[in-house]
């Protein structure tokens, strides 16, 4: 993807790192290729992405990424952790209607979101009132019940 860019003339200021997917259940019982093929694609290729633009967006001083971590640089960062979100996420992980966390909420609301929170110079947004929940939780009960808490709120509803 960089060296097509590139041989095109393509300014890249942004990156967004919005592929992913997810599963749910015990270790034990998953796929283990799909668990490497969820850690290439939700972290190994964001991270190889961002490895290949950053740089130029550090040398002048301005650019957007979003769910990578690089500070002190001129270029925006922001971690976007939405609920469920419209996407094929769910296909693709194997469980179409496990590990939904709350009502899906359509893209264009967590792009908005996302977006308010560069705008307001956040470095991280929780995407819907479940998630924000969820931050809040660790902080009151012992962490055996928050475990206890947090696998109820997460297990599939079927």
């Amino acid at each position: 993807m960089h060296a097509a860019t590139r041989d095109l003339g393509v300014h890249v200021d942004g990156q967004v790192d919005n592929a992913g997917f997810g599963a749910y259940g015990a270790l034990v019982d998953a796929d283990a290729r799909n668990d490497q093929d969820m850690v290439m694609v939700d972290v190994a290729a964001p991270v190889a992405l961002t490895h290949r633009f950053l740089p130029a967006m550090v040398t002048r001083r301005d650019g957007i990424v979003v769910r990578a971590e690089n500070q002190h640089t001129g270029v925006r960062v922001v971690a976007c952790a939405p609920t469920a979100t419209d996407t094929e996420c769910f296909q693709v992980g194997g469980n179409d209607r496990e590990a939904r966390f709350g009502a899906e909420r359509p893209p264009s609301g967590v792009v908005t979101a996302t977006l308010d929170a560069l705008d307001r110079g956040a470095v991280h947004t929780l995407v819907g009132l479940r998630w924000e929940l969820m931050a809040l939780l660790p902080r009151l009960p012992s962490r055996a019940a928050m475990a206890r808490t947090t696998e109820r709120m997460t297990r599939p509803q079927n």
